[in-house]
């Protein structure tokens, strides 16, 4: 430490470990720190906004109220770091930012970054801030619904009224997911066919019939 305490990288990994060891309060002095040192070097530093980034995370999940002043500084700091952008828009709407929070993931999208992390994070946006305009015209794009798993395309229209629901999500869903018995050879099985966008992998299914479960 004597030899890099002038060296912002250094208080940057100095953070990041205290915040993986979960010394949040420690960790968020250091990215202070950080902050401290290194601003005013230069007019982009992806460093400092990463830095930020997740001092604004720690201060939410702290539940300081300097969360969003924290992220909307550290946007200011990058535009094209796609975590940092979805880092701030979840703090922002969390602290009813929706503005903020909306241009911060726009900022990805706008330049094809992470396409699909983005897209969820800009529907579960529009979903708390019951934005059910932007949610359909959003969800009636076929490229976004061919792209998003069915369970966040479920969540996703829960809020809107049936005739609210864009034909793209319907066709999605229909058909995606359907179960039958098959009876033709040994003991019967119920059997359960998903389209991939279901993510099926890996998940406990169980049937429920007559009191019992299987």
């Amino acid at each position: 430490e004597n030899f890099m305490e002038c060296y912002p990288p250094y208080w940057y990994y100095v953070a990041r470990t205290q915040q993986a060891l979960g010394q949040l309060f420690a960790a968020s002095e250091t990215y202070q720190k950080l902050v401290e040192i290194g601003d005013g070097h230069f007019r982009k530093d992806d460093m400092l906004a990463a830095g930020l980034a997740n001092q604004a995370v720690i201060q939410d999940y702290l539940q300081q109220p300097s969360s969003a002043a924290t992220a909307q500084t550290a946007l200011q700091h990058s535009t094209d770091v796609w975590e940092v952008n979805l880092m701030c828009a979840r703090v922002l709407q969390r602290n009813k930012l929706f503005v903020e929070a909306e241009d911060a993931v726009l900022r990805n999208l706008d330049v094809n970054l992470e396409r699909n992390p983005s897209l969820i994070c800009l529907l579960s946006l529009y979903y708390h801030s019951k934005n059910t305009k932007k949610l359909a015209l959003l969800l009636g794009d076929g490229n976004v619904t061919r792209s998003i798993s069915a369970d966040v395309l479920l969540q996703s229209v829960s809020i809107l009224d049936d005739g609210q629901i864009p034909a793209t999500v319907r066709s999605a869903l229909h058909g995606s997911l359907y179960g039958y018995f098959d009876t033709h050879f040994g003991r019967h099985d119920c059997v359960l066919r998903a389209a991939g966008t279901w993510q099926l992998n890996g998940v406990r299914i169980s049937l429920t019939h007559a009191r019992r479960t299987f």
